[in-house]
């Protein structure tokens, strides 16, 4: 990767381990198709380069939000049961609006998804049985860009189940973010397929690709 050094520095020994970046096929856009047909214009195709990691535990200045876009914060939560959506609507939804809002100093939060991810589950990325353990995704990838967040944004509001269209006007004419929470919800320490995260100084945006993920409605 072509971006400035990283940052980070950590005091533990790094890593290194094959990680899948998505890389273009000509005559096709990158993507994949969730539950609707594949038209034959998408191409989800990934090439293995060695990377090395650390324990971001272990950083000698951990990171933070506003500089590395990611930090790691302690949580004790309520919740009993990850795989009950009900529950973590009725008390996970209120302590991660809480978390949020101190992490950011965000005046509103607004909580639209939740996923769990499971690398024995044998299921695909994408899951419709609430509770059920989604598959890790194994590439890198953001999840949203400065063209698919003010667009989730809108899809939000025409939904009729988060904000009106009044409220994302005036969110799109602030500074907003959506922020992904994650946590173990193991009682044991992660063992494989671990969350991995980069410091974006050491990404070039001219190495960006465009991802489209084509929904039914969407």
């Amino acid at each position: 990767m072509a971006g400035a050094p990283a940052s980070l520095r950590s005091v533990s020994t790094a890593a290194t381990a094959p990680i899948n970046y998505s890389v273009e096929v000509p005559g096709k856009r990158v993507g994949r198709y969730i539950n609707s047909e594949d038209t034959g214009e998408l191409a989800d195709v990934h090439e293995e380069k060695l990377v090395a990691f650390g324990n971001a535990r272990e950083l000698q200045t951990p990171a933070n939000l506003e500089k590395q876009c990611f930090e790691l914060r302690n949580h004790a939560t309520a919740v009993k049961n990850f795989k009950d959506s009900d529950e973590v609507k009725r008390v996970y939804f209120p302590e991660m609006e809480a978390l949020v809002k101190a992490a950011t100093g965000a005046e509103q939060v607004f909580l639209f998804d939740h996923t769990i991810r499971d690398g024995s589950s044998g299921a695909g990325l994408n899951v419709t049985k609430p509770g059920d353990a989604a598959a890790p995704v194994f590439r890198v990838h953001t999840d949203y860009s400065d063209t698919s967040g003010p667009a989730r944004v809108k899809t939000l509001a025409e939904s009729g189940d988060y904000f009106s269209a009044e409220q994302q006007t005036e969110i799109l004419s602030r500074d907003f973010c959506i922020v992904n929470v994650w946590r173990n919800i193991s009682a044991e320490p992660v063992q494989s397929n671990p969350l991995a995260v980069l410091d974006p100084a050491s990404i070039d945006k001219k190495e960006f690709l465009v991802y489209e993920m084509q929904y039914p409605d969407r």
